[in-house]
């Protein structure tokens, strides 16, 4: 089943099947702004969802799930759906309306909203590690290869802590600055094809068949092309919104 959360004008919205060379999949479509509301407000686990359903009032519609969730008595239950609740609620309303809707202090006693604050105090300890095996690396680095020059150091702030440890441990033998670049080759090669293949995966969804000339122009694409097409894809509807940015590219 593939639930659609708001309009768009992406044809895929209209798809029932999925077809890639001999393999051939169903699925429902189900599109949330096409729903009536009622069954969904009768069911605390359903309740995010009622909030972009169908209606001529969506801010008599966010009240009504508002009104819902308060019914419910198990205070984890109801922090977990506020938290859910208001997170599809962004994608319809100002969060200014949402906020009105939800008063008091819900939303950081959210499980959802405290998993993402976690997420975020990760990603902060994962900065610092990444610092700190970078200083590592930059004392050593000379040591076995004299001078590392910068479009190098450039490339070593791109690594991954994993890479960076593994970097770590593989300098150990090397000789010469060209031990260094083969390496990075190698590393940069393996992120590509990872790159590629999740691309591979997702334009299909996002747009429909993808033709070889535009799977060949993909296989042009230097890495942090590669890396910025994983985020703009995000917003393409048709097949005309890749050929669009890959011409971008070929201009400039």
């Amino acid at each position: 089943m593939l639930i659609w959360l708001k309009p768009t004008k992406n044809e895929a919205v209209l798809e029932t099947k999925f077809q890639f060379q001999s393999t051939q999949h169903g699925f429902q479509v189900v599109r949330m702004w096409e729903q009536p509301p009622e069954a969904l407000l009768q069911s605390p686990a359903l309740l995010p969802l009622a909030v972009l359903c169908q209606t001529d009032d969506a801010t008599g519609l966010l009240s009504q799930v508002a009104a819902e969730v308060a019914k419910i008595e198990m205070p984890e239950d109801r922090e977990e759906i506020i938290g859910s609740t208001q997170l599809l609620a962004g994608l319809r309303f100002d969060m200014n309306v949402v906020r009105s809707m939800f008063q008091g202090g819900f939303m950081r006693e959210s499980v959802v909203f405290q998993e993402i604050l976690e997420e975020g105090r990760v990603e902060g300890r994962q900065e610092g590690k990444q610092e700190g095996e970078l200083a590592i690396i930059y004392r050593l680095l000379p040591r076995r290869i004299g001078t590392v020059a910068p479009e190098l150091q450039q490339r070593l702030l791109r690594l991954s802590i994993s890479q960076l440890e593994d970097l770590g441990e593989a300098l150990l033998d090397f000789e010469e600055p060209s031990d260094l670049i083969a390496w990075l080759d190698r590393v940069q090669s393996s992120r590509k094809e990872a790159i590629l293949a999740t691309i591979y995966r997702q334009l299909p969804r996002r747009i429909g068949t993808v033709t070889p000339e535009l799977q060949q122009r993909l296989l042009q694409l230097s890495l942090s092309q590669l890396e910025d097409l994983t985020e703009a894809l995000l917003d393409f509807e048709q097949l005309n919104d890749l050929i669009a940015w890959l011409d971008r590219f070929q201009d400039s």
